[in-house]
């Protein structure tokens, strides 16, 4: 038996007709998502991109290609971090950067969607039922894909990256891996699938399904035996496996929980969680076809009885043992059915995760075999190819403005998280993260109401206590703060943040000696936490203890050189000390570091008039001046060093200037 292989040279109008089917699935996808470039971070966001210090620089490759467990979304996965590594080197912390580069990603994501289609539907078993219209239904599968409103998640929050990393490199993996398949030179088409899927293997788990697939998709629609799979294609299909799980293995290995995510022992049961997956499928199955309900963040609850879903459960083992059959038979309709199931699985099956137990952002691959199987049943109902485009591109039309319109929630922290907490206001997380937004634009009495309605719905919930400690402290509440940090650190013990800002709120009720003890144990758990050095030091420098004080400071000078600030408190400590040389230079150092305000200005000036270089004090007071001409104490201390420089032009000695 042999296989379908274009042989006729293709003509100018099949090129043609090519490039502009490639602008137009371009053209759709920036259409319906263009508006999340205008995204800020969201939800993981923080986790992977903005505490992720990993990819702040590209060099040396061993820090950006080990990501922490801690960065959410990136941890465990070399590849995803590598490509943040380089959104920060050319955009910094400019999310409309990373949301470009993430439509980029899913552009060429569905680029191999459409050339993954037609080439499928050109192989030999199914050929012939598709003569002359597998470009065109290819290219309908993937403009609905593309701008499915289901795929919003995936595509406007910057960590989900990996959901289309890895489905790009799943992608990859089967479209050169049918290549080869249909070339009289395969070899180099397999060596690029093993390569897509090494590059998966760094990128998403769910890769580990992909030689399974391409067997599949090999024995079903090319050869149509086992046995003849086999014979012809063995070494491809023992290359592209052992390309994939012999470095996944490793990756899972030194990975194993995810943080503490992902397994078992970690709060929620394999049973409840299993349950959980029967809602959780039919939920994605219903949103593929009607998708009116979209929620970014579904919470960590569980289902615990069989009974509220015992016949999702019974239609999806009956489902799976179908699809089971049907692989064994060689059936057409089981490959779309497997790829539904098998990339779903590592995600939605019995190994829990627990930050997340639904999430749309798992159906981003998934969704290419529902499409797939809609338009292909569709155009076997219609039989012409005409009538199935125009279907497909008015449905396109309809998806898109859904999607439009999805993507404007993403906008805004505060709209994004008051249409989650509307959907499911059960979700504690929600509440808390609405409440931060809130806090964010300064609206702290709104803010207050949700992280108490999260400790309403989990009072355990150490996160929303040491946040509404936080909302409190800006309310000027510093008891309240004092009492509701307390209580997160009870639930969790020695937390860096959560002990700093519970000594700041001590030190504002002038409760010194446990604002100290606070600040110590910070510095101890955390010796690189430069803002516990420095508050600590203020601390001291209340109390006179001076000396100590100043070894804080050349610590956190230390850690950030480049913050004027830190310079000038330990100026002043010199200053307390006696060292005015010292003092000097530091002030010195610190007048020429960019970012200087008004009260950097104003400080610097004052403390030059103590050592006595009232000129030198004179040009930082106007600098200060210029930036903020209402400054309090300013007038006065300008007035002052007029005075003393204008006593001191008499006087024949001279002293070298701070550098300006």
């Amino acid at each position: 038996m042999h296989l379908a292989v274009e042989t006729r040279p293709r003509t100018f109008l099949a090129g043609f007709r090519s490039i502009g089917i490639g602008v137009v699935i371009v053209a759709a996808i920036f259409a319906a998502y263009h508006k999340a470039i205008q995204a800020p971070f969201l939800f993981d966001d923080h986790s992977g991109v903005l505490k992720n210090e990993t990819i702040r620089s590209l060099w040396p490759p061993s820090e950006v290609l080990s990501p922490p467990p801690t960065a959410t979304g990136a941890g465990g996965r070399p590849v995803v971090n590598l490509s943040l590594a380089f959104d920060y080197a050319l955009h910094r912390l400019d999310p409309s950067g990373y949301h470009l580069s993430n439509i980029v990603f899913h552009v060429a994501a569905a680029w191999v969607v459409w050339g993954l289609v037609t080439r499928v539907l050109s192989l030999a078993q199914v050929a012939k039922r598709f003569e002359g219209n597998a470009s065109y239904l290819g290219a309908a599968v993937a403009l609905i894909w593309g701008i499915h409103p289901l795929q919003t998640e995936s595509v406007c929050c910057i960590i989900q990256r990996s959901e289309i990393l890895g489905g790009l490199f799943y992608l990859l993996t089967v479209y050169a891996y049918v290549r080869g398949m249909q070339s009289p030179h395969p070899f180099r088409w397999y060596i690029g699938s093993a390569i897509a899927a090494f590059l998966g293997a760094f990128t998403k788990e769910f890769i580990a399904t992909a030689p399974l697939v391409i067997l599949v998709v090999d024995r079903a629609l090319a050869t149509g035996s086992w046995h003849e799979t086999w014979m012809r294609r063995k070494r491809a299909i023992a290359l592209v496996t052992c390309f994939t799980w012999i470095p996944l293995f490793f990756v899972i290995l030194s990975h194993d929980n995810r943080g503490g995510t992902v397994g078992f022992g970690l709060g929620v049961g394999s049973w409840e969680y299993l349950l959980t997956q029967c809602r959780a499928i039919f939920l994605y199955l219903r949103l593929s076809f009607w998708p009116d309900r979209l929620v970014l963040d579904y919470g960590d609850a569980v289902v615990s009885d069989l009974s509220s879903v015992w016949m999702a459960g019974a239609s999806l083992v009956v489902a799976c043992l179908a699809t089971a059959r049907g692989v064994y038979r060689g059936e057409k309709w089981a490959v779309p059915s497997l790829w539904f199931f098998a990339i779903l699985a590592p995600s939605s099956s019995f190994v829990p995760l627990t930050t997340q137990t639904i999430a749309e952002h798992r159906m981003y691959l998934p969704l290419a075999a529902i499409v797939v199987g809609a338009i292909v049943l569709l155009h076997l109902v219609v039989r012409r190819i005409a009538v199935t485009t125009t279907i497909a591109v008015f449905l396109a039309v309809a998806l898109s403005a859904a999607t439009a319109t999805r993507t404007e929630t993403y906008l805004s922290r505060v709209r994004i998280w008051e249409d989650t907490v509307e959907k499911v206001p059960t979700n504690r997380r929600a509440h808390l993260n609405l409440g931060n937004a809130l806090a964010e634009e300064g609206r702290i009495d709104e803010a207050i109401k949700h992280y108490v309605e999260a400790l309403r719905l989990r009072g355990d919930f150490h996160e929303a206590h040491f946040n509404l400690g936080n909302a409190l402290a800006r309310k000027g509440d510093f008891s309240g703060a004092v009492g509701s940090y307390l209580e997160s650190l009870r639930l969790r013990p020695n937390q860096p943040a959560v002990l700093n800002n519970l000594g700041l709120a001590y030190s504002n009720l002038g409760r010194t000696t446990e604002s100290v003890a606070s600040f110590r144990q910070v510095v101890a758990l955390d010796p690189l936490h430069v803002g516990a050095h420095f508050n600590l030091a203020q601390e001291l420098g209340s109390t006179r203890q001076f000396q100590e004080a100043k070894e804080l400071l050349l610590r956190c000078v230390e850690l950030r050189p480049d913050h004027p600030r830190y310079r000038i408190e330990l100026a002043e400590s010199y200053l307390m000390l006696g060292a005015a040389r010292e003092a000097e230079t530091e002030l010195s150092r610190a007048a020429e570091l960019p970012g200087l305000d008004a009260r950097m200005h104003l400080d610097i000036g004052r403390a030059l008039l103590v050592i006595g270089k009232a000129s030198d004090a004179l040009l930082q007071l106007e600098r200060a001046k210029r930036l903020r001409p209402d400054l309090p104490g300013l007038a006065q201390t300008m007035e002052l060093a007029t005075t003393r420089a204008g006593a001191a032009g008499s006087n024949t000695e001279s002293h070298p200037a701070v550098k300006q």
